[in-house]
Formats: C-alpha cells, structure tokens, sequence
C-alpha cells in the first residue's frame, strides 16, 4: 500500500514537472517570437593625413575615425577612405568589432521598408 502512494505521487510530480516546464518553454518562445536579433561586425579605421612639417618631414595628422560596416582589411579601408577623403589620407589601423543588437518585432515593422518581390517571367 505504501509503494502505491509513492508512485502515485510520483507520477503526479512528473506531471507538474511537464506543465511547468511546458508553460516555461511557452514564455521562452513568446519573448523570442516579440524580439529580433541581428548580428552586426562594425570595422573603426584609424585614419591620418600626410602633412609636410615645418622642418620638411612628412607627419601624420590624426583625423576622424571612419566606421565600416563588415570586417574590412586595411587594403579595403585604404580604398574606402581615398574615396571619401581629399588629399593624402592613409590607414594606419583597423579594429574590428561584432556585437548583437536587438529590437522588438513591432519596432521592426515600423521603421523597415517591405521589400516586394516581383514575380519571375517564364518564357515559353
């Protein structure tokens, strides 16, 4: 009699395990399907320009970092930067950095553009 009402209880234990469990899930996937994540690798590029000195020496004068989105090499960040920048500018570092940003799905809906996708043409 007595290992009857231990496994009776014992089932009943499985039993609020299982709901509780399932009612955690449940608030888990509600808070996932309420936000979105993005992964996003930011590139700072250090950037100077190419002065001549009083005494005649070339000396870098620090500008403005630059921000790049993805992880650029100091060759792209060169390139990049020649095409914003007047003069004899040069890189002379680039820090990578990713991060996560998230934001709630009904603030997404509100500031993206929906994209249309046109259908495709079969031609016979």
């Amino acid at each position: 009699m007595l290992l009857f009402v231990f496994q009776c209880s014992r089932i009943i234990d499985v039993e609020v395990v299982q709901a509780n469990t399932t009612k955690y899930f449940q608030r888990e996937m509600d808070e996932l399907r309420k936000t979105m994540s993005r992964e996003v690798t930011k590139t700072t590029v250090k950037v100077a320009k190419m002065v001549v000195a009083e005494n005649g020496l070339p000396v870098a004068e620090p500008l403005e970092d630059v921000i790049l989105i993805g992880n650029v090499s100091m060759e792209k960040a060169q390139r990049a930067v020649n095409k914003t920048h007047e003069g004899s500018v040069t890189v002379f570092g680039v820090e990578t950095e990713t991060q996560v940003y998230e934001m709630a799905v009904e603030d997404f809906i509100k500031h993206a553009t929906l994209k249309v996708q046109e259908p495709e043409v079969v031609q016979a």
